[in-house]
């Protein structure tokens, strides 16, 4: 098995916009972002950020908090070790972000390579038209 081949994984981290006091992270706190970035780019030489802001709303204790989130992704090989790295970096965002929670989530993921020259091609495409 080449190192192409090694099964992947992507962890999704939801990063908080706003403290839970409503203290927009960007203004309290400016390099919590650029700082959580730096350290996954570090580690796994790459990620993708999206800083459109996604809504949610969760309830602890009998208080109502509405979140703006934002979504961190990282594909990496499905290790133990990354897994652990992981786990061990979330410990660290609970802290700078000052959060109850942040969600990561996780899932293998499978990435579609083009088919080799020479192999068989499937039945003509109906969108570009093109043939065997």
């Amino acid at each position: 098995m080449g190192k192409s081949d090694v099964p992947k994984r992507r962890y999704e981290i939801l990063l908080p916009a706003e403290f839970n006091d409503g203290r927009l992270v960007a203004d309290a706190c400016p390099l919590c972002i650029p700082d959580s970035l730096s350290e996954v780019s570090d580690t796994f030489g790459a990620f993708t950020f999206r800083p459109d802001v996604a809504l949610g709303s969760w309830t602890a204790a009998g208080m109502r908090y509405d979140d703006q989130l934002f979504l961190l992704s990282i594909d990496v090989e499905d290790t133990a070790e990354h897994r652990a790295w992981i786990g061990h970096h979330k410990s660290h965002l609970l802290e700078r972000f000052q959060q109850l929670e942040i969600y990561v989530t996780s899932y293998p993921i499978d990435l579609h390579r083009p088919a080799p020259r020479g192999a068989r091609r499937p039945a003509a495409c109906r969108h570009c038209r093109c043939r065997p």
